[in-house]
C-alpha cells in the first residue's frame, strides 16, 4: 500500500517574511489609498454593482472592475498566515538595540524628506525608484526597527498598542501601507506615475512615521 510522504515543515526565513509583508503592504495600499484618513471613501465598501444589461454582457464599469480586482487582491493577501511574521521577524529584531532601532527610524524619516525634496519636486520617477530601492536603507528596514521597539521594555503597553503592526492596526501599519503604496506607484511597470499620488503616499508615510517617533520620544527616546 502506497503511503503519502509528508515533508517536515520548515519555519520561513526572515527574508521570506519581509517579502510577504511588503507584498501585503502594497496590496493593502491599493485597497486603502482612498481611506477617509487620507480622503475619499473606503474601496472595500464598494462592489462591482452591475446593471442587468451589464450582467448579461458579462462585464462592468472599468472603475468598479478595478476596485473589484483590488478588493480581491487585498482579501487574498490578508489571509496569509500571520504567524510567519512573528516567527522569523523576532530573531532579526532581537539583535537590534532599542536606541539603534529608534535612530534607524529617525534616519528613515530623513530619507523620506530627501525623496520629497530631491525627486518628487523634479518628477524624477526613475531616480526616486532607484533611491527607494538602493539608498533608503533605514526606511526599507522599518519593520525590523519597529519590531525591535515593540519587543523592548522601553515602550509602555499603550504606546505599543498605538504603534501596532501590519497585523494589528496602528500608526505603524500606516507607515507600511503608505510606503508600500509609494513604491508601487513609482514601480517601473507603472507607465503613468501620478505626481499627486506619489506626493500623497510620501506625506502619508512621513506623517505616520513622525507619529511613531513622537510616541517613542514620549517614552524617553531622543
Amino acid at each position: 500500500e502506497h503511503r503519502p510522504t509528508y515533508l517536515p515543515t520548515q519555519p520561513p526565513t526572515a527574508t521570506m517574511v519581509r517579502a510577504i509583508l511588503f507584498f501585503c503592504a502594497i496590496s493593502v495600499a491599493a485597497g486603502f489609498v482612498s481611506h477617509t484618513r487620507y480622503g475619499g471613501c473606503h474601496p472595500l465598501h464598494n462592489a462591482c454593482n452591475m446593471s442587468p444589461l451589464q450582467e448579461t454582457a458579462g462585464h462592468c464599469d472599468p472603475m468598479t472592475d478595478n476596485i473589484s480586482r483590488r478588493r480581491a487582491l487585498l482579501l487574498t493577501t490578508i489571509a496569509l498566515p500571520s504567524f510567519w511574521a512573528s516567527h522569523a521577524g523576532a530573531s532579526f529584531a532581537a539583535k537590534l538595540r532599542p536606541d539603534d532601532a529608534y535612530a534607524s527610524l529617525v534616519k528613515a524619516r530623513q530619507e523620506l524628506q530627501i525623496a520629497n525634496d530631491t525627486f518628487l519636486q523634479k518628477k524624477d520617477w526613475e531616480g526616486l525608484r532607484t533611491y527607494l530601492t538602493d539608498e533608503a536603507v533605514n526606511m526599507n528596514n522599518y519593520d525590523v526597527s519597529a519590531q525591535a521597539l515593540l519587543e523592548s521594555k522601553r515602550l509602555d503597553a499603550e504606546s505599543k498598542k498605538d504603534i501596532g503592526t501590519i497585523r494589528r492596526y496602528g500608526v505603524g501599519a500606516d507607515v507600511i501601507i503608505m510606503y508600500g503604496g509609494l513604491k508601487n506607484e513609482v514601480d517601473e511597470g507603472n507607465e503613468s506615475v501620478s505626481y499627486a499620488e506619489v506626493g500623497k503616499f510620501l506625506r502619508g508615510a512621513s506623517q505616520s512615521l513622525e507619529e511613531v517617533l513622537a510616541i517613542c520620544r514620549s517614552n524617553g527616546f531622543n
